[in-house]
């Protein structure tokens, strides 16, 4: 049976007829030592000729075989490029446009607004204020970046101290109460402390700058800070005692704000002028230089800017004209 298998898969490789399957099992007869001594050259013919048809065979086919290995990788590594790409964009995506920033920015603008931080506390911000803070406070303190004016009611954590970062000084604080006005345009910081206790610090937390204890106001002009440690600039860095606007001294006047008031207590005219243009969108400008120095108290709450600069006048007398959005005091 195996011979005339043999002899018949000979026939085919000497006519050109043999199918690649039919080479391979021809391959494997041909290794075989019962099949090379049984050899008949008369028949089967020369033995080296059949070898090298059966290996040229051979060889096409494991050749086209790796051609086709090879192609097939190159399909794969092709196809797995293509969906890296696919998996990187949408990745990519994910983090330029759908990841959410680590960072909650809120903008006041023209009103007050109230935020509620993820540790509970609760910040009131003052008009034109900006907050930043982060979604999760995740590190050993908390920490918020803050411009403009607010009151901050902080949550106690002793473990982890509450820090609000200006761009000239830092509070921090445990668990609290206090008002921070830090206007980009103001030339001095103050803080002012309802309840609790707060402590001051330079911007890089290198010195500090004033324990504060409750109704007691600290006010710092920028500039000092540059040299707060020197002696002459000491007095350009003051703690004092709150201002009321009531007489059982229940309603501070750094608060009034909070309730729609527009309060004030011993200030230059200069800083009055300087709230008024925040609150009511208009420029007063001194050419009576003496006047700006002019120090009013007084509290208001539905007057508008006529109404209060009337109310001013009667306390010390100034002169003043409209000119379009401007005032001009002289």
């Amino acid at each position: 049976m195996e011979e005339n298998l043999r002899n018949n898969l000979i026939d085919k490789l000497q006519n050109n007829t043999i199918s690649s399957e039919e080479r391979e099992e021809l391959f494997k007869l041909y290794n075989s030592y019962q099949f090379s001594k049984e050899w008949n050259e008369n028949t089967m013919g020369n033995f080296e000729d059949v070898r090298k048809k059966i290996l040229k065979g051979v060889k096409l086919k494991r050749n086209g075989a790796s051609r086709g290995k090879i192609y097939a990788i190159n399909s794969f590594l092709r196809i797995a490029a293509a969906c890296l790409l696919v998996f990187f964009t949408g990745w990519l995506g994910y983090t330029l446009i759908l990841k959410p920033d680590p960072n909650v920015i809120v903008e006041s603008g023209k009103s007050r607004k109230e935020v509620v931080l993820p540790d509970g506390s609760k910040i009131t911000m003052n008009i034109n204020s900006t907050l930043t803070y982060p979604r999760v406070f995740e590190a050993k303190r908390r920490e918020v970046k803050f411009e403009g004016e607010g009151f901050f009611e902080i949550q106690a954590d002793r473990s982890h101290p509450f820090i609000v970062a200006t761009p000239h000084v830092k509070v921090r604080v445990l668990g609290t109460a206090f008002n921070l006005k830090a206007y980009k345009e103001d030339p001095a910081i103050e803080t002012s402390l309802i309840h609790g206790k707060v402590e001051v610090l330079t911007a890089k937390e290198e010195r500090t700058l004033s324990i504060l204890t409750p109704n007691h106001k600290f006010v710092v002009d920028k500039i000092a800070l540059i040299t707060s440690h020197l002696p002459q600039t000491k007095s350009q860095i003051e703690v004092v005692p709150m201002e009321f606007i009531d007489p059982s001294n229940t309603a501070p006047v750094d608060l009034a704000w909070k309730e729609g008031k527009f309060a004030f207590a011993s200030s230059p005219f200069q800083d009055i002028a300087r709230e008024m243009k925040r609150r009511y969108a208009v420029d007063i400008i001194f050419e009576n230089k003496e006047a700006a120095d002019f120090k009013y108290t007084a509290s208001f709450e539905q007057e508008d800017v006529v109404d209060i600069l009337d109310a001013l006048q009667l306390v010390k007398p100034f002169k003043y004209r409209k000119e379009g959005n401007k005032i001009v005091v002289y």
